[in-house]
């Protein structure tokens, strides 16, 4: 799937949107069917809260990179992901759980 301006314009301001709701956690899927990060392949599903936003990035903090071996494995650092690179994103209690397969 191509990513088009207008796709990359849109995520940028519903994600403007949503960065307003601060405390708020949300789901992250990106486009890849798979990533690997320190040796462990994973799909490409992250929540946390945003705590940067520009016309070509997002960084989310207090990341939880949602893995079948390490569910509750929260990453030391923030993540930067490209826009072009997030296909879906919703608000989500991270209380709640979900499955990955």
């Amino acid at each position: 799937m191509v990513n088009t301006l207008e796709d990359t314009e849109s995520i940028f301001t519903s994600l403007n949107h949503a960065k307003s709701k601060k405390d708020t956690n949300f789901v992250f899927i990106l486009k890849p069917n798979q990533l690997n990060i320190l040796g462990q392949v994973f799909r490409p599903v992250f929540s946390g809260k945003i705590a940067e936003l520009t016309d070509s990035y997002l960084v989310i903090e207090k990341v939880n990179i949602k893995m079948p071996n390490a569910p509750e494995f929260i990453f030391p650092t923030s993540l930067t992901i490209p826009l072009e690179q997030i296909d879906v994103f919703i608000e989500y209690d991270s209380d709640k759980r979900f499955p990955l397969y």
